[in-house]
Parts: structure tokens; C-alpha cells; sequence
């Protein structure tokens, strides 16, 4: 799937991305609740002054991708109409007529528009992208203080974990009536929250780096459009004209293939 830039299961891991968000600041109080690091009466309203910073950018941002992935699946269906139209008119007319008419009128127009959307929505993206480099690791480091703390305090020795041990951790846990868990445990189940979020952190942002590779390839490629269509417009030369329509649809079946994956993937993502 490498040709199609958009992997399988990135925008799955997007959308977890947007769910850890929107539990930041209840998984965060719960982390040190379980780590027995705040007052009994503050278990569910304790504030965490130490990452507030971090979690405001995180709700900014969480209203940025909701913003964000909407609008880009909503132009990408009309990309997708804009090219089959014009495709549609190349297959019809193998002299290349139907396909110069489209790109003189509001077919033309269209696609032009479509190479600034792409730009607009990759830059956009880039300030996003920025963003899961300061929410996730901050926590992190949050994480990783308060559980040293933990195991200075119950005089416990740090041992690097094996991975699967961490992955296959308990959840924390705060409703188990009668249940005494121990220091060693608790620290344990930390350290695999700890580790949960480290592969939050690095599927998050593979997944918006390959977004973003995507953006840009089609941003490319409808430039290339565009310079296209420019040389089709001002053309006085039918020859002309058919050289550069025909050199536009190459570039018109290389977008359709890269959205007909990324169409593939919002299928599996949903």
C-alpha cells in the first residue's frame, strides 16, 4: 500500500488519536489517582496543575481535526467528481475535443480550484501535525515523572519492562471494591499506560505524515493540472492543445488512483 501514501488503518489511528484527546484530562487525573498521588475527596475533580498548558493545546487541537477531517473528506468527494467528469469526457472522444471543451469552461475552473483547496489543507495539516509533537510527549513526561515518584516513595526499583509485558498490563483501575493493589502492581500498570500512549503517540503521527504525504502529492499533481489547463486556454494551435489535454490526463488518472486508496481506506476506517 506504500504507492498509496495513505496506509492501512491510518485514519483509524487518527480517529483514536481524537478519542485520546477527548479523554486527556480524565485519563491524566485517573493516571495519578491510580499511582495514589491525589486526595481522596479530588479522586474525579483534581485539576493536575502541571499539564493544564498541555491540555489546552490538546482541546485546541481536537477542535482542529474535527474541523479538519471533515472538510478534506468533503473535497476529496468532489475531486473525485470533478476528475471522473473529465475523464469521462477524454474516454468519449478520442480526438480530445470534449476533454479541450471541459477544461475552456466551469470543468476546467473547477479542477484550478481544487490545486489552492489542497494547498489550504496541507499547510493546514503541517500546524496539526505540530500539535502531536506537544500533547502526546508532554504527557509522556508527565507520566514517567510521577511514576519514578511513585517508586521513590514505595522504594521500588525502575526494571525496563519487555514490551509485551507493558502492552498486556492491566488498565487502571479505580472501581474494584475490597481490591488491594500493590505498589509494584500499581507501578506496573502505569508504566503500561505509559507505554499505551508512546504507541498513541507514534501512530498518530505516522498516520499524519502519511496524510500529509498525500496532501502534497495531490497538490502536485493538480499544479501540474493547472499548468495544464493555463496551456490548453492559451493555445492558439489545435495541435497544441491536444498535446497538453493529453499530457493533463496523466495526471487526471494518477490523482483518481491515489483517492479511489484514500476512498479505500475512509471505507475501512468507518
Amino acid at each position: 500500500m506504500t504507492e498509496l501514501l495513505v496506509q492501512q488503518g491510518d485514519l483509524k489511528d487518527l480517529m483514536t488519536y481524537l478519542q485520546v484527546l477527548q479523554r486527556l484530562a480524565t485519563l491524566t487525573r485517573s493516571f495519578k489517582v491510580h499511582l495514589d498521588q491525589v486526595p481522596a475527596p479530588r479522586h474525579s475533580s483534581y485539576p493536575i496543575p502541571d499539564i493544564q498548558r498541555t491540555l489546552k493545546i490538546a482541546r485546541s487541537d481536537l477542535s482542529g481535526w474535527l474541523a479538519f477531517l471533515p472538510d478534506i473528506k468533503a473535497v476529496q468527494r468532489s475531486l473525485d467528481v470533478s476528475v471522473k467528469e473529465l475523464l469521462n469526457a477524454a474516454a468519449s472522444d478520442t480526438q480530445g475535443e470534449a476533454l479541450i471543451a471541459q477544461l475552456m469552461g466551469a470543468a476546467g475552473d473547477r479542477l484550478l480550484s481544487f490545486e489552492n483547496a489542497f494547498d489550504h489543507k496541507q499547510q493546514t495539516l503541517e500546524t496539526l501535525k505540530q500539535g502531536v509533537c506537544k500533547v502526546l510527549p508532554r504527557v509522556m513526561d508527565f507520566m514517567n515523572t510521577h511514576f519514578y515518584s511513585h517508586a521513590r516513595q514505595h522504594g521500588l526499583t525502575l526494571e525496563k519492562q519487555p514490551s509485551t509485558v507493558l502492552a498486556n498490563s492491566l488498565p487502571l483501575s479505580f472501581d474494584e471494591p475490597g481490591a488491594v493493589i500493590s505498589p509494584e502492581e500499581r507501578l506496573l500498570r502505569a508504566q503500561g499506560y505509559a507505554f499505551r500512549t508512546q504507541q498513541w503517540y507514534v501512530l498518530a503521527y505516522t498516520a499524519a505524515a502519511n496524510l500529509g504525504a498525500y496532501l502534497l502529492r495531490m497538490w502536485s499533481l493538480l499544479w501540474a493540472c493547472l499548468g495544464h489547463i493555463v496551456e490548453v486556454r492559451r493555445a492558439e494551435k489545435p495541435s497544441r492543445r491536444r498535446l497538453e489535454s493529453r499530457l493533463l490526463i496523466i495526471n487526471l488518472n494518477e490523482i483518481q488512483r491515489l483517492s479511489r486508496g484514500f476512498d479505500a481506506q475512509q471505507a475501512n476506517a468507518a
